[in-house]
């Protein structure tokens, strides 16, 4: 079992590391990050779920949810349009070449999420502190043996 004041410190140690690693903290997700470490050493880490979306990532897909939905959207002159949702999944053709062929490689799929590449602030947070966490777990091990 590792010793409440050492728990705390690694734990806050850890909080400490992922906060200046993790995103621009603003809204909800400002100090919401918080760590404690368990007696058996493991490490307990509380944040809100988008905050995890961040770090973990995550892959495209097509908005089918959205379908039929008005969505106000910046316009020209930065004045709102409102749209409706419609074909989401169909091709929308962007360019042509100078034949009017659509050109090649170029049709997105529409109301497509192109996914978040994960920031990994958690595990760089614990790595950063994983020679305090080893000592840690040690230093309890060895004072084990010897009691």
């Amino acid at each position: 079992m590792i010793p409440e004041s050492t728990r705390e410190f690694v734990a806050r140690s850890v909080e400490r590391s992922i906060r200046q690693r993790e995103p621009v903290r603003t809204g909800y997700g400002k100090d919401h990050t918080e760590v404690e470490m368990l007696g058996d050493g493991t490490l307990k880490i509380m944040m809100p779920y988008y905050m995890r979306i961040q770090n973990d990532g995550m892959r495209p897909f097509v908005m089918h949810a959205l379908e039929g939905r008005r969505i106000p959207m910046p316009g020209p002159g930065g004045r709102i349009q409102i749209r409706t949702v419609s074909r989401v999944g169909g091709h929308r053709i962007t360019a042509r070449d100078a034949r009017g062929r659509i050109a090649e490689g170029n049709r997105p799929i529409r109301w497509r999420h192109p996914g978040l590449a994960p920031k990994n602030f958690i595990e760089l947070g614990i790595e950063d502190n994983r020679r305090l966490l080893t000592s840690a777990y040690l230093g309890t091990l060895i004072k084990d043996l010897h009691a």
